[in-house]
């Protein structure tokens, strides 16, 4: 149940040295994998002799391999807090960052650019963004051509207007009982770490099973998370009367998913999340 970080030192290319520098590496590395058992190796990426002998250790040993950006090194501390299941199934969540927007172009840009300041840790991580029926050509060609390194992206354009419920309701659906979807509404802007509480939070609770609300490797759900907040929602920024909903009553009776028990889990969208 070890984590073995490997250093970040330059260690030159995969090809400075020749053959011979990666099959050295290569054999010292698998004899301390094979001697130490850890859950996980971490590794800065690039184009380096390391990391080339540490993606073929990894593959070979079955470990999962952390290959965040050297300079994201220093916020993985929490990462050694992580059961050992947690540390093996690093790669298992996979978050789609789903943008819901309308005719705010210049708060939609400044949610994105937030987004894009952020860190992942190397993670792929795709971006979907919805827009209704009526948004502007700005907010249209902003969400066209806006670079996102991170995965794929996709843009959905309703055709006819359906409010903010609809555009909740259809911004995102779960390929796998390992998708997550985060939503996030074109008002508001993340900080630089949010992703990092996200990752942290599906490793500890979705897919490690601390605090009886993981899933186990077996797909079945257990314990009662039915989602991750980034904000914590004291301000009700409605008036009306709202209806109370006991949602792990109800949700709990679903039946269970083709890929594993119980309904899959989101972040709940926010207009006060900063």
């Amino acid at each position: 149940g070890r984590l073995l970080e490997l250093p970040s030192a330059d260690f030159g290319s995969a090809s400075d040295d020749g053959a011979g520098r990666c099959a050295a590496l290569l054999v010292a590395l698998d004899d301390v994998v094979g001697a130490t058992q850890p859950a996980a190796l971490v590794v800065p990426s690039g184009d380096t002799a390391l990391a080339e002998a540490a993606r073929e250790v990894a593959a070979e040993h079955g470990v999962a391999l952390l290959q965040p950006p050297a300079a994201e090194l220093p916020l993985l501390e929490w990462v050694a807090t992580l059961p050992p299941e947690g540390l093996r199934r690093w790669h298992e969540p996979r978050v789609t960052l789903c943008v819901i927007t309308e005719r705010r172009p210049a708060s939609l840009e400044r949610l994105l650019a937030s987004v894009s300041a952020a860190h992942f840790l190397g993670d792929t991580v795709d971006l979907s963004i919805s827009a209704d029926a009526d948004a502007d050509a700005g907010t249209l060609a902003l969400s066209r051509g806006w670079a996102w390194p991170h995965g794929a992206t996709r843009l959905a354009v309703r055709a006819a207007k359906g409010g903010l419920v609809a555009a909740v309701a259809e911004a995102w659906t779960p390929d796998g009982y390992h998708s997550h979807g985060l939503l996030l509404e074109d008002d508001i802007e993340v900080s630089p770490y949010f992703y990092v509480y996200a990752k942290l939070a599906l490793l500890r609770y979705a897919v490690s099973g601390e605090e009886g609300g993981g899933v186990p490797a077996s797909g079945h759900a257990a314990g009662g998370l039915l989602g991750v907040s980034l904000y914590t929602p004291r301000l009700v920024e409605l008036t009306m009367p709202r209806r109370r909903v006991d949602m792990q009553a109800d949700l709990g009776t679903l039946p269970a998913s083709a890929g594993g028990g119980g309904p899959p889990r989101r972040g709940a969208p926010s207009s006060s999340q900063r």
